[in-house]
């Protein structure tokens, strides 16, 4: 449990989300930021707790005489996530494997039943966009909302933080097994004009607990670049080939690379200018595509016309450090942190290949494009 907190608290990023003129890129004021325990969120359901991936790394690196250069953990599986949409559905499912959209094909895509100890079926993530008006009228508004699907053992140490109201609500039961949808995630956006800077604040929900159950994530872009960074457990991250703000054409491939330790990142810098001279005062830099790989994305196995009134849009392969499950248990929090990530930039550049203007930005980004 220690370990897994490391995520949380070594990020750097838990915040308080002030209640002040930056509303619109911090989240909601309401939101009770604290000291969150940093479990994985299915912990209820894990018989032992998975630890995490950048926090083992982190752990490993004190552990050693010789500080390596490059601090990439240790990976033993690679999770298959699918990215898909309904006809007539609002939104994107993200599933935890090739097994649970299987699954969800021969439930005729119901999600409310349940028949499986490993609740498979079921998408883990599911991201929606607010509607043009709404993204017009409203600066304060998130540009994506995540929900999570969670399966809770009745009577396990968990259960009470999974209590029905206006965020959490049951959907499926079978026996002690019960299946929780929950708010998970707000994603936040501001554009500095002047710098050029882009930050997304990614505001999640650790459960339905009442106290200190919300922290956020940076990540961060310059407009006339590509790529975006973000730093998970001490651990700095480049999503590596995305087509950035300024270009009007998407890219269908980019990865997750873990940067060395003397990489400067664009999370630790406000300004494209600071962070040119941060990279000329760096030394033995290497090529980014050089760099370890956590996670690849792609939409080569993409379908144009549904299938089963299903169309699959693109899949995100990222790595765990123990073996994947198929349902809804045993995820780690890094994937569901990193996937709710990588969801947001499909949307950027699936937005781009359909040839409209980037319509979760709102009002800032269709005056970049």
């Amino acid at each position: 449990m220690k370990r897994i907190r490391r995520l949380v608290h070594g990020s750097g990023d838990v915040s308080r989300v002030r209640d002040d003129s930056s509303q619109a890129r911090d989240g909601p004021a309401n939101c009770p930021v604290g000291h969150p325990v940093g479990h994985p969120v299915g912990h209820s359901v894990v018989k032992k707790p998975i630890a995490s991936s950048a926090s083992l790394a982190s752990s490993r690196l004190a552990n050693s005489e010789a500080e390596p250069r490059n601090r990439c953990p240790d990976f033993q599986d690679v999770r298959d996530v699918p990215f898909v949409s309904t006809v007539l559905g609002k939104g994107v499912l993200a599933f935890p494997s090739e097994a649970a959209l299987a699954a969800f094909r021969q439930n005729k895509r119901r999600l409310d039943a349940v028949d499986d100890a490993g609740a498979l079926g079921f998408p883990f993530l599911h991201a929606t966009t607010p509607s043009v008006f709404k993204s017009i009228v409203s600066r304060s508004s998130p540009i994506m909302t995540i929900h999570r699907y969670a399966a809770v053992d009745v009577g396990s140490d968990m259960a009470q933080h999974y209590r029905e109201d206006d965020r959490c609500v049951q959907v499926a039961a079978c026996g002690d097994l019960r299946v929780f949808r929950l708010d998970f995630c707000e994603v936040f956006q501001h554009i500095d004009t002047g710098s050029g800077h882009v930050l997304y604040r990614f505001v999640f929900r650790i459960d339905n607990r009442v106290d200190n159950n919300c922290f956020t994530l940076r990540l961060a872009s310059h407009v006339h670049r590509r790529d975006c960074d973000t730093s998970i457990g001490g651990l700095n991250l480049r999503w590596h080939g995305t087509s950035g703000l300024s270009s009007v054409f998407g890219t269908g491939e980019f990865s997750l690379r873990v940067l060395d330790d003397n990489m400067p990142s664009f999370v630790d810098f406000a300004s494209d200018n600071e962070y040119s001279i941060a990279c000329q005062k760096a030394t033995s830099l290497r090529p980014v595509s050089q760099l370890p790989t956590w996670g690849t994305y792609s939409d080569k196995r993409g379908s144009i016309l549904p299938k089963n009134r299903i169309t699959r849009h693109a899949n995100f392969q990222v790595k765990e450090l123990v073996p994947c499950g198929e349902g809804l248990r045993d995820i780690p929090w890094d994937t569901l942190v990193l996937t709710s990530m990588c969801l947001v930039l499909h949307g950027v550049e699936c937005s781009k290949d359909k040839g409209y203007s980037y319509q979760l930005g709102g009002q800032g980004l269709a005056m970049v494009i």
